[in-house]
């Protein structure tokens, strides 16, 4: 996977999260919010291990990762469902998938099966 396709496939879903959450906090927060989501998420997915979160809500070294494929995204995976889960804790359930929804509209329908 070249490293155009490692940024798209991690960007699309997380950057949308990231700028509707943005509307709602400051820079700051969604950085230390997206900080721990990756550090959570790391637990789990060594794949991540290479990988920081700068000012902006950018992962730097998602180029630099030595497995990329499946483990990559599993990992990026991981770190919007962490991100969605420090969300639920911070600004509850109901706002935090009303934000969800906005973003990834099948959500809804995946909740009321």
């Amino acid at each position: 996977m070249n490293s155009t396709a490692k940024r798209v496939l991690i960007a699309l879903p997380a950057v949308s999260l990231l700028l509707a959450f943005g509307a709602l906090a400051s820079g700051e927060t969604v950085d230390a919010l997206l900080r721990r989501s990756l550090v959570l998420a790391r637990r789990a997915h060594p794949a991540l291990a290479g990988v920081s979160v700068s000012s902006g809500g950018i992962l730097v070294g998602i180029d630099n990762t030595p497995r990329g494929g499946a483990a990559l995204q599993e990992g990026a995976i991981a770190i919007v469902s962490q991100f969605i889960e420090l969300l639920v804790v911070l600004i509850g359930e109901d706002l935090a998938m009303l934000l969800v929804r906005d973003i990834w509209p099948l959500a809804a329908e995946e909740d009321k099966k």
